[in-house]
């Protein structure tokens, strides 16, 4: 017998797994965890080949996601930097998981804590008995093992809902504690109202309130998955790459952020002692101007012009259009002048951007006042070219998010580069290359 090596990889399970493989195609050995191993000592000569059984051991980092082929590649690989850092986060977590297991096992019985799903009937007269109702539901992800002893898992994808720079994770009563504290419902009220939205402004128990009363009707449920892959990704303290796929479309389809609630009472003297602004005043990216066409008003036709002056209010960096159909340039240039500074929603400055870089594309192929010796006219009346630019810009939104998500795992600065305007305009293009040619009038 090969002789051992004791040696300490691991301080928690979950981090390295040892697996097998053989030429066999129908061979079969179920991992181990190096926490369970490394106390009885690992064989010197893992990772070679048995040349009888041609079974052959692995090393597997869950946390890296990557394999090693020997013990000797192994220990390099756990001395390097980032092994370390991810390995020290998931130990942190994984202490942090087990004290409040061992605080709350009696906070909900044994049968109910698997699961938290809003279907199940134990868990719902839990909630229905519990002290503190909750909000934010919707953001909460399950996920559940093909094998039926894997507890589920919740994964919690509101942006502020994060521990040690990941999102929320944590089996059904570790999660029931998260959705019960004040933090995740800031979370979810930031979410809901924007980036205008200021805490201190309110009291947390006078809002909650407000929202839940609003909520009431409203039959929200967590997200739930069935899929080995996704769960073990959310195992090892990752999130699914369709997990933030699917929250860049509902992110599109949302209706948020809304409008802002009143201020708290309690809070009242103060901010009219502050002379703050009144809250009625819409802000201007509050206005869903997405889908307004250049020229296109109510009572006049479409007239796109591509010579658009434009002026930069210096406080917002914000691009401002001077012309239009129902103002001159001075009146414009002397609103923006005196408009107020408003932070931009990058996401809406996005939608906006890809918005105007369609419609200019757009702009060559229907006719208006100035471009009758240029035009390749192929759109007939300004009714098909707001219909069209709506279309575009909705589609190209949705598949440049996706695609940015797929490779920085995040929104986060997201914006319209020279790559995306040459795609737009190529699809743009191939697409009006089909349409018949229309006389010029």
């Amino acid at each position: 017998m090969s002789n051992r090596i004791y040696e300490r990889f691991v301080e928690c399970p979950g981090v390295i797994e040892i697996r097998w493989v053989s030429d066999d195609p129908d061979h079969h050995k179920t991992p181990e965890d190096m926490y369970n191993c490394q106390n009885n000592g690992i064989p010197e000569d893992y990772g070679k080949k048995d040349k009888r059984t041609t079974e052959q051991a692995h090393f597997y980092c869950c946390v890296c996601e990557c394999q090693s082929a020997s013990l000797k590649t192994l220990r390099a690989h756990c001395e390097g930097t980032q092994h370390k850092r991810k390995a020290e986060q998931f130990f942190q977590q994984y202490q942090h998981k087990q004290r409040k297991k061992n605080a709350n096992n009696e906070s909900i019985s044994p049968e109910s804590s698997r699961h938290l799903g809003l279907s199940h009937t134990l868990y719902l007269s839990q909630l229905r008995r519990c002290s503190q109702p909750l909000v934010g539901l919707q953001y909460v992800e399950e996920y559940k093992s093909t094998d039926r002893h894997d507890p589920p898992l919740y994964l919690c994808t509101l942006k502020d809902c994060k521990e040690n720079n990941c999102e929320f994770i944590g089996e059904a009563v570790i999660m029931y504690e998260h959705l019960q504290t004040e933090q995740h419902g800031w979370s979810y009220f930031h979410r809901m109202y924007g980036n205008d939205f200021h805490q201190e402004h309110y009291v947390y128990e006078d809002l909650l309130r407000r929202v839940l009363q609003e909520e009431k009707n409203y039959g929200y449920k967590e997200f739930s998955v069935k899929h080995d892959k996704d769960y073990q990704t959310v195992q090892n303290h990752a999130r699914p790459d369709s997990s933030y796929i699917r929250e860049t479309i509902d992110n599109s389809r949302s209706r948020f952020p809304k409008s802002l609630p009143p201020r708290s009472k309690r809070l009242q003297s103060l901010n009219e002692s502050q002379g703050t602004a009144v809250n009625g005043v819409k802000r201007s990216h509050e206005i869903e101007t997405a889908d307004v066409l250049p020229g296109i008003t109510p009572t006049k036709k479409a007239k796109p012009d591509p010579t658009l002056n434009v002026a930069v209010n210096g406080s917002t960096g914000m691009a401002t259009e001077l012309r239009t159909a129902d103002s001159t340039p001075a009146e414009e240039l002397n609103q923006i002048q005196n408009a107020p500074a408003v932070d931009i929603d990058p996401i809406k400055k996005f939608n906006q951007d890809i918005a105007n870089w369609v419609k200019k594309c757009l702009n060559a192929y229907y006719q208006y006042s100035d471009n009758r010796h240029s035009c390749i006219r192929k759109i007939e009346d300004a009714n098909e070219y707001q219909s069209i630019a709506k279309e575009y810009s909705q589609n190209f939104r949705k598949s440049e998010k996706e695609s940015y998500v797929q490779a920085n795992r995040t929104l986060d600065g997201l914006e319209v580069n020279l790559d995306m305007k040459d795609r737009i305009k190529l699809n743009i293009d191939m697409e009006f290359e089909r349409k018949p040619l229309l006389p010029l009038y």
